[in-house]
C-alpha cells in the first residue's frame, strides 16, 4: 500500500527529527493582549448607527503596537477612535499597524452561533500579522460583547529552539552592523511605508544586504536569510508577530530550520539600552516540523483566562450628557435602518428654530423638536411663569411661579435639563424677554427697540414658528420673515377651542401666509374682552396634535429639493402619494392643514399669495423696507394704515352684498354664486 507507506515514513522521519531536537527547547510565544479604548466603542457606534446599520459583513480596521512594550507587561494592540476611519487616518506617532475585520451582529444570540473558526478564516493575510474582532453592540445599555482573535497557524510539534543571542550579535556575526542593518530597511521602507511592514526578509552577504517582503523571498532554503518581525514583546519568549511569520515560513516554503529577527526599540531607535530594562532584540534560530499545517487557532482568552468574549459597559465611563445624546439620536438613526432609509439625520440636526412664544404651543414644538435631535431653539416671549401654566405648559414647574420666573428663561434652562450640551450633540438653548410689537398697540421706546432685535432673530434662524395668543401678534413676524434676505421657513399654528390651523409660507414660493386669506386688517383683539374671550380656551389636547403637525411639516419640506419653496401637494397627491416618492419621502406637503377635535379629521386646503395682503404683499414689504422702524411704528398706531396701503378698505367700499345668492344643492350644502358668473 503506497499510501500506508508513505505515511510510516513521513511519522518516521518525524520521529527522528523529535529525537534529534530532543535536547531543544520548545520556542514559547507572548499573545496579543486586546486593548481598545473608549474612543473606538464610540466611533464603532457612530458607523453602526449612521452606515454599517444592519449590515453584519467584516469592515476594516486598524490596531496598533509599539516594539518592545514596557516591561513586565504583555504586548498590547491598541484600538482608537481613528482605527475605524476609512479615510484620513492620523495613525498614532511609532506605532506598527496591523490590519483586521470587525463583524458587528445584530443579536446576542447571533454572537453565540456563528462560527468563529469561519471568522478567523477570512483573516486579511497570512503573511503578515492581522486580526478579527467579532462584537455584539447593545445601543441602547451602551454595552458590548466582543472577541478577539490574532489568526496564526497551528505549530504542530511546536517549533524548538535552538539558540538565542542580541540581534547586535548574530549580525557581527554574519559580517554586518546594525547600521547597515537600519540603513537597508530605511532604504526599502520609507517612513511613510515602514509601519506597513512588521514581517520582511533581510539577506546578508558579504557584499550586500537585499531587504524585501516576505513574498518575495527567493532560495527561502539559503542560510543567508534572516527573517524579521517587529516585536512587541519585552520579554526573553517574542511576541504573536514572530509566531505568525514562523508560521508562514513553514506553510509557504517547508522551511525545518530558519533565524527569526525580533526588532524592538533598541535597534529601531537605536538605543544602548533595552526599552525600560526589558530584552534586547533577540535572534533566533529555531527548528520546525515541515509538516505545519493550515488550521488556524488565536482567539484571546478573557479576563478570567478562560476562552471565551469580553464585555465592556460603556454607561458608568461615560458623561451622562453624552448618554443622553446617543440615547436621543438612538431613535431617528434606527428609523433609518428600515423604515426610513432616506431620513436625512444630521440636516435635520443643524438646523436653527425660533420660537415666538413659550406658552402652551411653545413649549409643545420644542418638545417635538428635541425628539427629532434640533439642539439650537431660540424662545422669545415677554411673559413670566403663572401659576395656570405648569398643567399644559409642560417645560415650567411650580418653583418657576414662585420665583416669577421668564417664561422665555425658564423654557431655555428646562431644555438643557432635558437634552443637555455634549461633544457629540452641542446645544444652544436661548431665551429672549421681547415685546413683539403688534398692530393696534402703542409702543413704548423700549418696544420699539424690539423691533431690530426681533428683526435680527428671524434673519439668524432657519426656521421661524409663529405660537403667540393673539391673531395681531403674528403680523409683524410674518412680515420681518417675507422681508428677511435668509427667507426662512414660517410656520404659524393658531388654536380655537378644538379647531387647529397649522399654515406654512416662505419668501420662495407663492404660497399665503396667515393673513392671504383675510380682508381686515389686524388690530388690537383683546380690548373690551371677558377673561374667557382674552386667554386661549382650548382642549388639552390639541396643542400638542397642532404642534407635532407643524413640526413634521417642517422636517418633511427639509426632505423636499426646494426645502420650503416646495409647492403646495394637490389633492391628486394627497391622495395618491406613496413612500416611494422621492422627492417626499416622509410624506406629503400640503399649504395649510386645519384640524377638527370634535370629528377627528383634517382637511388641507391651499391658497396662493394675495397681493393685497396685509403682511406678506409686495406693497407693505416696499413700504417695510423703506422706513422699518417708522412704519412699524406708525402701523402699531394706527392699524387702517395696512387698509389704506394695500386698498382693502376700497375693496371692502366696493363690495355688494347683493351680488350674490346662497343657493342649495342637492345635497344640501350652501354654496356660494356670483350673479356675475
Amino acid at each position: 500500500n503506497k499510501k500506508g507507506g508513505k505515511r510510516k515514513e513521513r511519522a518516521s522521519s518525524s520521529h527522528v527529527m523529535m529525537e534529534q531536537n530532543s535536547n531543544l527547547k520548545t520556542l514559547q510565544f507572548i499573545p496579543f493582549t486586546s486593548a481598545p479604548k473608549i474612543g473606538f466603542w464610540q466611533a464603532l457606534a457612530k458607523k453602526k448607527l449612521e452606515e454599517w446599520q444592519l449590515d453584519e459583513g467584516g469592515k476594516e480596521i486598524e490596531g496598533y503596537y509599539w516594539p518592545g512594550s514596557l516591561a513586565d507587561l504583555p504586548p498590547r494592540l491598541e484600538l482608537v477612535a481613528s482605527s475605524i476611519s476609512s479615510s484620513n487616518i492620523e495613525r498614532p506617532n511609532g506605532a506598527y499597524y496591523v490590519r483586521g475585520d470587525v463583524y458587528v451582529v445584530n443579536t446576542l444570540d447571533r454572537f453565540k452561533a456563528i462560527e468563529k473558526e469561519a471568522i478567523l478564516k477570512k483573516a486579511r493575510s497570512v503573511d503578515c500579522p492581522s486580526f478579527v474582532l467579532l462584537v455584539f453592540a447593545d445601543m441602547k445599555k451602551q454595552s458590548y460583547v466582543y472577541w478577539f482573535g490574532f489568526p496564526t497557524f497551528a505549530l504542530s510539534p511546536p517549533a524548538q529552539l535552538s539558540t538565542s543571542r542580541s540581534l547586535k550579535d548574530e549580525l557581527i556575526a554574519r559580517d554586518s552592523s546594525i547600521e547597515l542593518f537600519l540603513q537597508s530597511i530605511e532604504s526599502v521602507f520609507p517612513d511613510n511605508k515602514k509601519y506597513e511592514q512588521p514581517l520582511f526578509a533581510v539577506r546578508i552577504t558579504p557584499k550586500v544586504i537585499k531587504v524585501v517582503t516576505l513574498t518575495q523571498v527567493d532560495e527561502p532554503h539559503s542560510e543567508e536569510w534572516l527573517f524579521c518581525c517587529i516585536d512587541p514583546s519585552s520579554q526573553a519568549e517574542p511576541g504573536w508577530p514572530a509566531r505568525t511569520l514562523i508560521g508562514f515560513l513553514g506553510l509557504r516554503f517547508a522551511l525545518k530550520r530558519a533565524t527569526i529577527a525580533c526588532c524592538r526599540l533598541d535597534v529601531l531607535q537605536d538605543t544602548q539600552q533595552a526599552f525600560c530594562n526589558g530584552i534586547c532584540s533577540q535572534a533566533f534560530t529555531v527548528h520546525m516540523n515541515d509538516d505545519t499545517t493550515s488550521s488556524l487557532l488565536g482567539w484571546e482568552k478573557n479576563a478570567a483566562g478562560r476562552m471565551g468574549p469580553r464585555r465592556i459597559d460603556m454607561a458608568p465611563l461615560t458623561h451622562p450628557a453624552e448618554l443622553a445624546a446617543s440615547a436621543s439620536a438612538l431613535n431617528l438613526h434606527l428609523m433609518r435602518w428600515r423604515l426610513m432609509p432616506s431620513l436625512q439625520v444630521d440636516k435635520v440636526s443643524t438646523i436653527s428654530c425660533l420660537l415666538l412664544g413659550a406658552g402652551t404651543l411653545g413649549c409643545c414644538v420644542a418638545r417635538t423638536l428635541i425628539g427629532w435631535g434640533i439642539r439650537n431653539i431660540t424662545f422669545v416671549d415677554n411673559g413670566y411663569v403663572a401659576y395656570s401654566n405648569p398643567a399644559r405648559q409642560w417645560l415650567y414647574t411650580v418653583s418657576d411661579c414662585a420665583q416669577n420666573t421668564s417664561k422665555a428663561v425658564a423654557a431655555a434652562k428646562a431644555l438643557e435639563q432635558i437634552a443637555p450640551n455634549s461633544t457629540a450633540s452641542p446645544s444652544r438653548f436661548t431665551g429672549v424677554q421681547l415685546t413683539i410689537p403688534m398692530p393696534g398697540h402703542s409702543l413704548t421706546e423700549n418696544e420699539i427697540k424690539d423691533i431690530t432685535r426681533l428683526a435680527q432673530l428671524i434673519e439668524s434662524h432657519d426656521h421661524v414658528f409663529v405660537l403667540t395668543d393673539t391673531r395681531e401678534a403674528r403680523w409683524l413676524p410674518t412680515l420681518l420673515a417675507t422681508a428677511a434676505p435668509n427667507q426662512p421657513t414660517v410656520l404659524n399654528v393658531g388654536l380655537g377651542l378644538d379647531t387647529f390651523v397649522v399654515i406654512r409660507h416662505g419668501a420662495k414660493s407663492n404660497l399665503g401666509c396667515y393673513f392671504c386669506n383675510d380682508i381686515v386688517a389686524p388690530a388690537d383683539s383683546t380690548k373690551d374682552r371677558t377673561l374667557d374671550q382674552q386667554c386661549t380656551v382650548a382642549r388639552p389636547g390639541l396643542a400638542p396634535i397642532a404642534s407635532a403637525m407643524a413640526v413634521e411639516l417642517a422636517i418633511a419640506l427639509l426632505h423636499h429639493p426646494l426645502g420650503h419653496a416646495a409647492p403646495a401637494d394637490s389633492e391628486q397627491i394627497l391622495s395618491k402619494h406613496t413612500s416611494n416618492d422621492p422627492n417626499r419621502p416622509l410624506g406629503i406637503l400640503p399649504h395649510s392643514i386645519r384640524g377638527f377635535l370634535t370629528h377627528f379629521t383634517t382637511v388641507a386646503p391651499a391658497t396662493n399669495k394675495f397681493h393685497q395682503c396685509t403682511a406678506c404683499s409686495d406693497t407693505v414689504v416696499a413700504h417695510y423696507r423703506q422706513d422699518p422702524i417708522g412704519f412699524v411704528t406708525k402701523v402699531c398706531s394706527d392699524p387702517k394704515i395696512l387698509s389704506h396701503i394695500t386698498g382693502l378698505d376700497t375693496l371692502a367700499d366696493d363690495f355688494d352684498a347683493d351680488a350674490f345668492l346662497l343657493d342649495e344643492d342637492d345635497d344640501d350644502l350652501a354654496t356660494i354664486t356670483s350673479l356675475s358668473s
